[in-house]
C-alpha cells in the first residue's frame, strides 16, 4: 500500500496517530458544511483523542487490507489539509471491489481538488491494489458530489430508496461506479 500519491497539485497521504491535530483542525472548520451530507457528523469529531481513536481504528483496518484513507492537501501547504478520500468495505475474493467515500473542506470547494483526489486515488486502486470495481452512493440533492462522480468517470447505475439516515432523516442516493479500465 502506497501511504502517499502525487498529482500536479495535490500530495494524498496516509496520517498515522500523531497527526489527529491536524485532522481535528479540518473537522473544527466543517462540521456544520459536512452535517448536510454525511451521516453521524458531530461535535466530537473536532476533538483530537477522538481523531486519535480513529487512526488507530483505521490503521487496524488498513493492515486487515478492508480499508485506506488518504487526507490531501496541496503540495505548498501540506500542513494544512483539504480533504480526503477513503476506500472501505475491501473485498478481494470474486468481487476486488471497494467503496469509496471523500468530503472536503468548504473553503477549498469549486478548485477541481476532490476531483483531482478522487481520480489519483481510484488509478492507484486499480494500477496497484488489484481491485476491479468501486462504488460510490451519493444524496440525490448533493449537486457537488454528483458532478464530481461524474467527472471522474462515474457511471450511474440507479437509486437506492431511504438508504442512509442524515440529520435524523432518512436520504435516498444514487449509485455510482467505476470500472478498472487500465
Amino acid at each position: 500500500m502506497n501511504l502517499t500519491i502525487n498529482t500536479e497539485r495535490l500530495q494524498l497521504r496516509m496520517l498515522f496517530p500523531g497527526d489527529e491535530e491536524l485532522i481535528a483542525l479540518f473537522y473544527q472548520k466543517n462540521i456544520p458544511f459536512l452535517a448536510a451530507w454525511e451521516p453521524n457528523v458531530n461535535q466530537n469529531m473536532a476533538d483530537p483523542g477522538t481523531q486519535r481513536n480513529a487512526l488507530e481504528y483505521e490503521l487496524d483496518r488498513v493492515k486487515k487490507g478492508t480499508f485506506v484513507r488518504y487526507w490531501y492537501s496541496t503540495k505548498e501547504h501540506p500542513e494544512i489539509l483539504l480533504g480526503t478520500v477513503c476506500f472501505q468495505n475491501i473485498t478481494m475474493s470474486a468481487f476486488h471491489s471497494c467503496q469509496i467515500g471523500y468530503k472536503q473542506d468548504i473553503g477549498a470547494c469549486g478548485r477541481g481538488y476532490a476531483t483531482e483526489a478522487v481520480k489519483a486515488s481510484c488509478e492507484h486502486m486499480f494500477r496497484n491494489e488489484n481491485i476491479h470495481r468501486i462504488v460510490a452512493n451519493t444524496i440525490t440533492d448533493n449537486d457537488r458530489s454528483i458532478k464530481l462522480l461524474r467527472n471522474a468517470g462515474f457511471e450511474y447505475e440507479g437509486e437506492e430508496k431511504s438508504s442512509v439516515m442524515i440529520g435524523g432523516a432518512w436520504k435516498d442516493c444514487y449509485r455510482f461506479a467505476l470500472i478498472n479500465k487500465y
